[in-house]
């Protein structure tokens, strides 16, 4: 780490988080995306034909019904044509009940949670269909609505307790749609808490690796700021050993340790230089001293042979 350039440094630091805030971004879109498909495919799909294929079962039991009854009353007073509708119109219902129910139980048959969910009569999905299958087929042979032959009261018992096996189909898929509502609830918060911790744990673990970039740096920078107070000083005896760093820090470390070395070079030749003067000027001094001894002792001399030759005249 210490050998890295202060750019990469900072890069490192700043890296990992973006890519950290990228992948959870990811994660969580995707996430939420699966859910949103989750969503609309129970709602949009299985639930709406479901729903739609009872709904139109429950709306077709009632119409052979009302045909039924519309025939029976009818008696002579109607055309034969008139009796044929009613007729017609009984048997396409009758059958396209089944059919709905059929395209509603296609449907149950591939969810296992709706297929064997349980209403409120404590049974099943699939066990209500079978009852309303059995329930059908009483109430078509209680009345034969073509012959008029048969017991029409036990007729109507039976088509009430038919169309009431469609009923509970249909409160057991709305139970079930709001079941699965819930379960599509709690994977959204648990996508939320799971997120949340991914951020927590890649906040500490981006924590502790900026702490150590940021020490690394920090002690870089103290060591460096000691060297400059020590310089400032004007101690060039202190040498600090090589840390091996090879960024900027380090480089201006080494450049401080080299300009340390250049100014102890030029003080030195500084101090040698000065002694060397220093001699010189002692040299000078002592010359100088002679040189005054010599013309005193010329003084003397001049002054002595001065009076010699005055004292020569004198005499003559």
């Amino acid at each position: 780490m210490k050998n890295l350039k202060m750019q990469i440094k900072l890069i490192i630091l700043v890296l990992p988080l973006i890519v950290a805030l990228v992948f959870s971004s990811a994660f969580y879109s995707s996430k939420m995306n699966d859910i949103a498909n989750q969503e609309e495919e129970l709602f949009y799909g299985k639930l709406y034909e479901v729903s739609q294929d009872l709904l139109n079962a429950d709306r077709d039991f009632y119409q052979a019904m009302v045909a039924a009854l519309e025939k029976r009353n009818a008696g002579d007073r109607v055309t034969a044509k008139l009796i044929e509708q009613y007729t017609l119109t009984y048997n396409e219902n009758a059958a396209q009940v089944l059919d709905n129910v059929a395209g509603a139980v296609e449907i149950a048959k591939k969810e296992d949670s709706l297929w064997n969910k349980k209403g409120e009569t404590g049974i099943t999905f699939g066990e209500t269909y079978d009852k309303f299958l059995a329930s059908y087929d009483e109430w078509k042979a209680a009345y034969n609505v073509e012959t008029a032959v048969g017991n029409f009261v036990t007729y109507e018992e039976k088509f009430e307790e038919t169309r009431e096996r469609i009923s509970i189909m249909s409160d057991i898929v709305e139970e079930w749609a709001k079941e699965e509502d819930k379960e599509i609830k709690e994977s959204i918060k648990k996508t939320i808490i799971s997120t949340a911790v991914i951020f927590v744990i890649v906040s500490v673990v981006l924590l502790i690796f900026a702490l150590l970039v940021s020490r690394t740096i920090a002690k870089s920078m103290k060591d460096m700021t000691h060297r400059i107070e020590v310089l400032a000083k004007n101690d060039l005896s202190q040498r600090e050993p090589d840390t091996g760093q090879k960024d900027e820090i380090g480089q201006m470390m080494k450049a401080f340790a080299t300009m340390q070395e250049n100014l102890t070079g030029v003080i030195g030749t500084l101090k040698n230089t000065t002694d060397d003067l220093a001699k010189s000027c002692e040299v000078l001094d002592q010359n100088t001293d002679a040189a005054s001894i010599s013309m005193k002792d010329i003084n003397t001399a001049a002054g002595e042979l001065a009076r010699t030759a005055t004292q020569q005249a004198g005499d003559v």
